[in-house]
């Protein structure tokens, strides 16, 4: 099943909806761990755009397959802050990512999203 993954800021999870042609559709639930194939990181520019402005909204996620499992051990941490950059990006270098064969994002012990991709 094609889905659209999003952290909610709100909530402090992962926010879990159907994936209707790349875009967000009905919520199907949250989650405080997720494992995605075929994983492609999607950002609005409009939506980043009034983000940085100040008015707050869901304009970035990940769109793949959910699966039950997935190796994260040997992959990288992968991040997303609006203000930074236009597109996700590696955490050790900077790098803009837009896809990978498999994504896992977890919640962290201190409620933050932890998002590692195998690049």
């Amino acid at each position: 099943m094609r889905v659209f993954v999003y952290w909610n800021i709100r909530l402090r999870v992962f926010s879990i909806a159907e994936s209707v042609n790349g875009r967000r559709g009905k919520l199907i639930r949250h989650a405080d761990s997720v494992a995605l194939a075929d994983a492609v990181f999607v950002v609005n520019e409009n939506g980043r755009l009034r983000s940085v402005a100040k008015f707050k909204e869901v304009h970035a996620g990940i769109v793949g397959t959910l699966v039950d499992h997935v190796d994260a051990t040997a992959m990288r941490a992968v991040t997303y802050n609006p203000h930074k950059a236009a597109t996700f990006t590696r955490r050790d270098n900077g790098a803009p990512v837009h896809a990978a064969p498999f994504v896992h994002a977890t919640v962290t012990v201190d409620k933050r999203a932890d998002v590692r991709a195998a690049l």
